[in-house]
């Protein structure tokens, strides 16, 4: 276990120095017209998500391939979401990764144009129909009823005080088969 740790902070560490990040100043916006497009070769985004609040980024992927996504946020609770170019959810997670951060592993996304969103704990994505996800803990979290087959229009959830928002978070991006510096993710012109 103690290797398998050591090895990781040192990927950790190696997929920092090499990051190509992206720094969230004005909020990122929380539906598909407001999101903020991610420049070509981001493979590291920074930002703060409070209490209530989701970040929702645009980006583009060009080549077909594994996608993976996981956030380190120190003292926060987060969750992602993925939706594709027409906002119907693909795939969410609530804290696979280290701690109470979240991951996000596909072994297959096509190229094509993609929402990647970020909150704190039980902020979550609807649609006219109702929740997209289910509502659960520590894990994947599926699509659900009519809301899961409808596109993304809001977001909802508890957001008292009491409970722990994502906070100062990084989302680091990786692609396998990226080129050779940098990820596989570029922007569309808008």
């Amino acid at each position: 276990m103690g290797k398998f740790i050591v090895g990781w902070a040192l990927n950790l560490v190696a997929m920092v120095a090499m990051a190509q990040p992206f720094q969230e100043t004005e909020d990122a916006g929380e539906t598909l017209a407001s999101a903020a497009v991610l420049p070509a070769g981001v493979t590291l985004i920074q930002g703060v998500a409070g209490y209530g609040e989701i970040d929702l980024y645009r980006l583009r992927l060009e080549a077909d391939g594994p996608f993976n996504a996981y956030t380190v946020a120190p003292g926060g609770d987060t969750q992602l979401f993925l939706f594709d170019a027409d906002g119907y959810g693909i795939i969410a997670d609530e804290d696979s990764g280290d701690g109470y951060n979240a991951s996000l592993q596909l072994d297959y996304l096509p190229a094509g144009e993609y929402y990647l969103g970020i909150s704190g704990y039980n902020y979550d994505p609807l649609s006219t129909e109702g929740p997209i996800f289910s509502d659960g803990c520590c894990g994947a979290l599926s699509l659900v009823g009519p809301g899961g087959q409808r596109p993304l229009v809001n977001w909802s959830g508890w957001t008292y005080p009491s409970e722990t928002p994502a906070g100062r978070y990084s989302i680091f991006l990786w692609w396998p088969e990226a080129d050779s510096e940098t990820s596989a993710l570029t922007s569309r012109n808008p």
